[in-house]
């Protein structure tokens, strides 16, 4: 353990281009997705990764277009919701996965000195919840 001490305004956050929140899963059907909030993540953390990928998932819904007709989240039930993931196909629901691999996260490299063998190294701190630890 090394103590570092870094900038905030150094830290910046990470873009991907190809980064959407419209996710096309048939040519009738659209998602358009929000960023996950903290408490989302923190609540994530305490189920297993499919419960908690499909709750995540169910959280970041903000909007479904269905030809014409848009249906905003508030308007859904979970139950509905839920119902609407699970019918997903794997490639669908790989392409949703795809907004969370790409959406915009904090990403800082330090670079720390071993105080016993005086070797230098990079350390790369990624995502909030490595910041707040």
């Amino acid at each position: 353990s090394v103590p570092v001490s870094v900038k905030l305004e150094d830290i910046v956050v990470q873009m991907t281009e190809e980064h959407t929140d419209e996710i096309t899963v048939t040519d009738n059907i659209k998602l358009f997705m929000g960023y996950p909030k903290l408490s989302d993540m923190k609540k994530a953390e305490s189920e297993d990764d499919v419960e908690q990928m499909f709750n995540l998932l169910n959280q970041c819904v903000k909007e479904i277009h269905y030809g014409d007709t848009i249906y905003h989240k508030i308007d859904i039930t979970d139950k509905d919701l839920n119902e609407f993931i699970e019918q997903l196909n794997t490639q669908q629901f790989e392409d949703i996965m795809e907004f969370f691999n790409t959406m915009p996260k904090l990403r800082h490299i330090i670079e720390v000195t071993n105080p016993e063998t005086k070797v230098k190294s990079e350390v790369v701190v990624e995502g909030l919840q490595s910041f707040l630890e």
